[in-house]
């Protein structure tokens, strides 16, 4: 069941594979190896199979990335916390029977 490619190329196809599976173990021994001899790299190996880390760990190893982050998180912040306040003005507006610019509305006839 070659798939007419002949045994020269199964046999490289082989070889290949052993070297990809082996560099594949060895890579998974080395990330066991860190998390059990160097205690600061569990998050970053917990991260691989999460997909998140804790603050302080950002902060100390990706600093850019982290601040970046935080830049991203105070405009949102800022953004939400703008939207609440137009929200509640526009709401006294309403409720105050104005337009919101101080001039009463006026109900069927004009001044």
């Amino acid at each position: 069941m070659t798939f007419h490619f002949g045994t020269f190329f199964v046999q490289w196809a082989m070889v290949v594979h052993f070297v990809a599976v082996g560099t594949v173990v060895s890579g998974l021994m080395i990330h066991a190896y860190m998390v059990a001899v160097f205690p600061e790299e569990r998050p970053a190996f917990y991260s691989m199979i999460t997909g998140l880390v804790d603050e302080l760990y950002a902060f100390r190893h990706h600093f850019k990335w982290w601040r970046e982050v935080k830049i991203l998180q105070r405009v949102e912040e800022e953004q939400d916390a703008l939207a609440k306040i137009e929200k509640e003005l526009q709401y006294v507006a309403n409720s105050r029977g104005s337009t919101g610019l101080g001039q009463p509305v006026t109900a069927g006839r004009e001044r």
